[in-house]
C-alpha cells in the first residue's frame, strides 16, 4: 500500500534567533516578529500541519565576521525546525543577494518534502523573487502572504522633520502590493488592514495567537501592600507612546503616595533612549528602571513579574493605521492587566478584558493608573479575565485550526 507524503507548509520570513544574532554579526532583532512567526508556526503544527521556517538570516547591516560565505544552518524553535539559508557577510550586498539563496534553499527543501503551500511573512523585496519562481516553476505551490504591517507611502514622508524613512517607505509600499497579487491569500491582524487587499483576493483576519499559558487566578493579599509593577516594551519612540508615559509618570513623582505604590521597568530600543534615561534620572521619587535592549530571558522575567503592561502606540501617529502591536495578545495570553490604545482591533476586545487608553493622553494614562492603585485587586481579577478570553479566541488549537482550513480554502488546482 502507498502512503501518502506528508504535505509541508514552508513559511520565510526574516526571523532572528539570539545565537544567529552573535554568529552572523547582526545589530539586532525584531522580537516581536521572530515570537510571532514561531507561534503562528506552532499553531500550524497543532492543527495536523508541519512547519518548517525559513529565514534569511542576514540584514542590510552586519559586521564582519571573516568569512564571505555564512554557511546555513538548521536549528529548532520549540517543535518548529528552522532553516537560515546561506548568506554573504557583507553589508547590504547580503541583504540584496538573499533571494538567490532563500530560493536555493526553499528548492533544496522541496526535493526532500511535499510542500503544499508557502507562506511569506511580511513584504522583504527578495520575497518577490521567490513569488515570482513559484507562480512560474512551483504552481500547484500555494502562496499565502502574512501581513503583520502595512506600509503606506505619503509624500509628507520626505519632510525633513519625519522619523521615517521615505524610500524605504515607498519601496516597501510597492513589494507589499505587489507580493498580495501574487498570492492565493492574505492573512492580516486587523480589519482595518482590509483596505489595503483587493476585495476579490481570500483573506483572514488573526489578531493574537497565544500558547495556552497556565495562569495564577487567586490574588494574594500580601501583594496589595507591595508595588504594582508597570512594564513598557519595545520601541522607544513618540510614537510608540514613551513621551505619554514619562509624562504620566512626572506627575507621579510629585506625588509621594502614589509614587510608592507603582514600579516601572521600561525595556527596548530607540531614537529617544537618551531622552528617556535623562528624565528618569531627574525623578526621584519613582522607581523606575531602564532596561535597554533585553534578552528573551531577561524580558520573560519583565513579563512574568509585571502586573500591568503598557502598549501606548499612537492612534494618531505616523503607523497608526498601519501598524499593530502583537505584544497586546501577548500581555493577554500571560494573564495580565492590559492598558492599551485604539489601533487594530484592540478597541473590539471587551473592557473587562483590556483598558483601553482612549484618547491617549498623560491625564488619561495617569486616571487609569490611579484607579488600580486605589483597587489593586482589579489587577489579579483582570489578568485571569485576559487569560480566559485569550485561551478563547487566541489559543493554538483556536488559530491552527481557522489558519489550516484557509490554506486549504486557497489550494491550487
Amino acid at each position: 500500500m502507498k502512503i501518502a507524503k506528508r504535505s509541508y507548509l514552508v513559511y520565510v520570513g526574516t526571523f532572528f534567533d539570539e545565537a544567529i544574532v552573535r554568529e552572523r554579526g547582526l545589530p539586532s532583532r525584531n522580537a516581536a516578529g521572530s515570537n510571532r512567526m514561531v507561534r503562528v508556526s506552532e499553531a500550524l503544527r497543532s492543527a495536523g500541519l508541519p512547519v518548517i521556517m525559513l529565514s534569511p538570516g542576514i540584514s542590510s547591516r552586519v559586521s564582519w565576521q571573516g568569512h564571505l560565505s555564512l554557511p546555513s544552518r538548521l536549528r529548532r524553535m520549540g517543535s518548529v525546525p528552522v532553516l537560515f539559508s546561506r548568506a554573504l557577510g557583507l553589508p547590504l550586498i547580503g541583504m540584496l543577494c538573499e533571494g538567490w539563496f532563500l530560493l536555493y534553499s526553499l528548492n533544496k527543501i522541496a526535493s526532500k518534502r511535499e510542500i503544499q503551500a508557502v507562506m511569506l511573512y511580511n513584504f522583504p523585496p527578495s520575497f518577490i523573487l521567490l513569488a515570482l519562481y513559484m507562480r512560474i516553476f512551483m504552481r500547484k505551490v500555494s502562496i499565502i502572504h502574512n501581513i503583520e504591517d502595512i506600509s503606506k507611502f505619503h509624500w509628507r514622508d520626505w519632510l525633513p522633520s519625519t522619523p521615517v524613512r521615505p524610500f524605504r517607505q515607498l519601496l516597501l509600499a510597492i513589494s507589499m502590493n505587489i507580493l498580495v497579487r501574487l498570492s492565493a491569500g492574505v492573512i492580516v491582524p486587523s480589519r482595518r488592514f482590509l483596505t489595503a487587499i483587493p476585495t476579490s483576493k481570500a483573506h483572514l483576519v488573526i489578531s493574537g495567537c497565544m500558547p495556552d499559558l497556565p495562569v495564577e487566578v487567586v490574588y494574594s493579599a500580601k501583594k496589595v501592600d507591595l508595588r504594582l509593577r508597570v512594564l513598557y516594551s519595545g520601541s522607544i519612540e513618540l510614537e510608540n507612546g514613551i513621551a505619554i508615559l514619562i509624562d504620566a509618570l512626572e506627575i507621579i513623582n510629585k506625588t509621594h503616595e502614589l509614587a510608592a505604590k507603582l514600579s516601572v521597568d521600561i525595556c527596548g530600543s530607540g531614537t529617544k533612549v537618551e531622552w528617556v534615561q535623562k528624565k528618569i534620572a531627574e525623578m526621584k521619587n519613582c522607581e523606575i528602571e531602564f532596561h535597554g535592549f533585553v534578552t528573551d530571558q531577561k524580558y520573560r522575567q519583565l513579563l512574568a513579574d509585571a502586573d500591568i503592561c503598557l502598549a501606548l502606540q499612537d492612534p494618531a501617529g505616523r503607523y497608526g493605521t498601519t501598524n499593530t502591536p502583537s505584544k497586546v495578545y501577548e500581555y493577554l495570553g500571560n494573564g495580565k492587566l492590559v492598558i492599551a490604545t485604539d489601533v487594530g482591533d484592540i478597541a473590539q476586545i471587551p473592557e473587562d478584558v483590556l483598558t483601553l487608553c482612549d484618547p491617549l493622553t498623560k491625564k488619561n494614562l495617569l486616571r487609569i493608573l490611579c484607579d488600580i492603585v486605589n483597587t489593586p485587586e482589579r489587577v489579579a481579577r483582570q489578568g485571569a479575565t485576559a487569560a480566559c478570553y485569550a485561551r478563547k479566541h487566541f489559543s493554538y488549537s483556536v488559530v491552527g485550526k481557522q489558519m489550516n482550513d484557509f490554506i486549504d480554502l486557497t489550494k491550487v488546482g
